[in-house]
């Protein structure tokens, strides 16, 4: 069964993202839950939402890829209504620092690119995102305010 073959949802950009971010987490491993239900985006929005959600899925990726195999696994929920929802959560080693705002600060040199463009995302449209750590599990969440 080939992850190519499965069709995320209709829009052509953000279908290509899923497909190709899930086809490499399979590759290394690691297991993917998805619950996707954007059928009616399209537009102009739809290259920028495709990176925000590329970039929460690399993340996750990143961090299992580190784990055990019996725990590399990778949840993954987009929904369109009743607003835009996108969600990403993956369990982790270590420890997960967070600012004063609740956005995880990393060391790394390079790092925290992809939460930034995030963020920045969020703020052009109207959409907040929280991040939870939970009994070993990390979580982005990304809510649009408006319908």
């Amino acid at each position: 069964e080939s992850d190519i073959q499965t069709r995320w949802c209709r829009n052509a950009a953000l279908n290509a993202m899923f497909s190709a971010y899930f086809a490499e987490a399979k590759k290394q491993g690691i297991r993917v839950e998805a619950e996707i239900d954007l059928n009616d985006i399209e537009g102009s929005g739809e290259a920028a939402l495709s990176l925000v959600c590329a970039n929460a899925i690399e993340n996750a990726i990143h961090a299992v890829s580190v784990l055990p195999a019996e725990e590399r696994i990778i949840r993954v929920r987009a929904l369109q209504f009743p607003k835009l929802m996108f969600s990403v959560s993956n369990p982790y080693t270590g420890s997960i620092s967070l600012d004063e705002n609740g956005i995880p600060t990393s060391t790394k040199n390079g790092h925290g690119i992809g939460i930034r463009s995030i963020l920045a995302w969020c703020e052009k449209n109207d959409a907040v995102c929280d991040f939870k750590t939970r009994d070993g599990w990390f979580t982005i969440r990304i809510v649009q305010n408006r319908a």
